[in-house]
């Protein structure tokens, strides 16, 4: 009886330690099936984890932080794969939230996929815009790599004969 009573304070911090632990890697295991599931094209099947995942993350991370905004930019990107733009700038609008108070590459990949949306709506003044912010970030950190090519020749797309750009596959 004793003894209990004084491991009982330990008892509870370890079991709140392995709660807190359960469920960091629930909510990254739901974010990981939604990424997998993405990679597979099977879009429908990702967001079937969408509530369930931001739940998770909120509940283990809080509502700040860059496991939730990488829900939500993985989420944007989805959306965007499906063609629902709208939505698809909802969630990366709420990820560069989340991201903008830190100059990262998370940040600069955010930018990057909004760039991409506002290319495929034929915003090309924002989709530059939000490029050049990419570069400049991915630049200042000295992250600079193929990748950057890739954005240069974004920017630089051709227009085809009609007077519309030509299509690019999202990076």
């Amino acid at each position: 009886r004793n003894k209990f009573i004084q491991l009982a304070p330990h008892i509870d911090t370890i079991l709140s330690r392995c709660n807190d632990n359960i469920s960091k890697k629930m909510a990254r295991l739901s974010h990981f099936m939604m990424y997998g599931l993405e990679k597979l094209n099977k879009y429908q099947n990702a967001l079937a984890y969408e509530k369930e995942t931001i739940c998770r993350i909120k509940s283990a991370y809080g509502n700040y932080g860059e496991k939730l905004a990488s829900t939500y930019n993985l989420i944007g990107v989805i959306y965007m794969n499906m063609g629902n733009y709208s939505k698809a700038e909802t969630n990366l609008k709420k990820a560069l939230e989340i991201r903008i108070k830190n100059e990262n590459l998370y940040l600069a990949r955010t930018n990057d996929n909004l760039g991409i949306l506002c290319y495929f709506t034929c915003r090309y003044k924002e989709s530059e815009d939000y490029h050049m912010k990419a570069l400049m970030i991915k630049e200042s950190l000295k992250k600079n790599t193929d990748y950057l090519l890739k954005i240069k020749n974004i920017l630089l797309q051709p227009i085809q004969g009609n007077g519309t750009p030509l299509l690019i596959s999202p990076v």
